[in-house]
């Protein structure tokens, strides 16, 4: 399976997002370490699957998108 490679932009780390989501949880240490290492080997395959139904979903124009936003 081939996973999208991802880079060092602000805009896809995750890495708060996931440690407030797992310390809100009250983990352990040890707890939070291993799903917070879980968590992020499974992002490239969620951003694989996500664009592949986006691949699915019908494309809109512009005045289509202008109405489904409130435009």
């Amino acid at each position: 399976m081939k996973t999208t490679q991802i880079n060092n932009d602000d805009f896809l780390d995750f890495d708060e997002d996931i440690l407030e989501n797992f310390v809100s949880k009250n983990y352990s240490a040890k707890e939070l370490i291993f799903k917070f290492k879980q968590m992020r080997k499974s992002i490239p395959t969620a951003f694989d699957k996500s664009s592949k139904n986006a691949e699915k979903q019908p494309v809109m124009n512009k005045k289509e998108l202008e109405k489904e936003i409130g435009l």
